[in-house]
């Protein structure tokens, strides 16, 4: 079975070798892989200074000063060859991701007609339709969508249905939006539904936030729950643990919090 890991987002924490590192045991988990022949690997990501959450960089600043000169492209080429994972697609803005980069990535889709918002949660959509629309081009099953600052806990789980979107809810409300695997049957019809709607609701900013309104956990037609063990990485090691539903994995990541386990390579 083919499989694409298609990454969009701000690299931000992803520089770290354990969270670069960890997403090995994704590309080790893919049903009948080999790591050395498997060219699955997409990758959209945001340099930019931009971070909705006021977390202390100096941790990570530090490391990319000690371990690469202050360089955050060595670093971040240094953190792609930790993942094993062979790029098929490599996109990288020095910026935000904001609408003159977003226009650019629309304009070599042949979008030219789109129109933008500089609204965070339309540009989250619109990067990952942008990288999954990279992947599409290639005879996938399936396509994992990952945040490049989340972090795999443990190997991936491979019970995922080839028919449905799978998700994941989050702890205490909404779903996850930065893990979940979709069949690529679906782009054209569910993601595609997803994409048309977040060009039409310009009024209601409530109905933009990615983990209330990409997923219908009720539609168990289209969308199945498949827990698995992935966390966000900020880049002071505080780890999103609060919002992992599964208490075993919870109780994974509060452990690996505490012991700074994503500062190094695995």
């Amino acid at each position: 079975m083919e499989v694409a890991m298609c990454a969009s987002g701000h690299i931000r924490s992803f520089l770290w070798p354990g969270v670069a590192s960890s997403w090995k045991q994704a590309a080790a988990s893919f049903p009948g892989a080999r790591l050395d022949l498997r060219r699955d690997g997409f990758f959209v990501g945001h340099f930019g200074n931009f971070s909705r959450f006021q977390t202390s960089p100096i941790l990570l600043d530090t490391y990319v000063r000690d371990s690469f000169g202050g360089d955050k492209n060595l670093a971040f080429k240094h953190a792609l060859n930790l993942t094993r994972l062979p790029l098929r697609y490599l996109l990288t803005n020095e910026r935000d991701g904001k609408c003159e980069d977003l226009r650019a990535a629309w304009k070599a889709d042949g979008l030219v007609t789109r129109k933008c918002r500089d609204d965070p949660s339309f540009l989250q959509v619109m990067w990952m339709d942008h990288c999954f629309r990279q992947a599409e081009k290639y005879k996938y099953a399936l396509i994992v969508r990952i945040r490049p600052d989340v972090a795999l806990l443990q190997p991936i789980k491979w019970a995922f249905d080839t028919r449905k979107w799978n998700f994941m809810p989050k702890a205490d409300s909404g779903n996850v939006d930065w893990f979940f695997v979709i069949p690529t049957t679906s782009l054209k019809s569910t993601w595609a539904n997803v994409v048309h709607l977040y060009f039409t609701r310009v009024a209601r900013w409530d109905l933009m936030l990615p983990d209330y309104n990409l997923i219908n956990a009720k539609d168990t037609i289209h969308f199945k729950r498949v827990d698995q063990p992935i966390a966000i990485v900020r880049r002071d090691m505080v780890l999103g643990c609060r919002w992992i539903a599964m208490s075993v994995y919870r109780s994974d990541c509060v452990a690996k919090e505490k012991s700074k386990y994503f500062m190094t390579e695995h």
